[in-house]
């Protein structure tokens, strides 16, 4: 198997957005980061959100109750433009 073979995942801008934002606090709580996406997107939040967890690119955490949301390697790797392997 070749070690320098990968590929490029796409993903759409307005969940660039939410990454962006999660990765800033690297945890973020759900009534912010939905404050926070909703002055930069006209998107569905819950939508993008889902699409990033069934990636891998962020996490759902439930700590002392209360939803947070953090990134996940995997979408660091993303963000930083890095190309994941196959």
């Amino acid at each position: 198997k070749c070690t320098q073979c990968q590929i490029i995942f796409m993903i759409p801008n307005e969940q660039m957005v939410i990454l962006q934002i999660i990765s800033q606090r690297q945890l973020i709580k759900k009534s912010e980061l939905f404050r926070t996406a909703k002055e930069k997107l006209n998107a569905p939040i819950e939508d993008n959100l889902i699409s990033l967890k069934n990636s891998g690119y962020i996490d759902i955490l439930t700590p002392l109750g209360e939803t947070s949301f953090a990134i996940t390697q995997r979408g660091m790797r993303v963000l930083s433009g890095r190309i994941e392997a196959v």
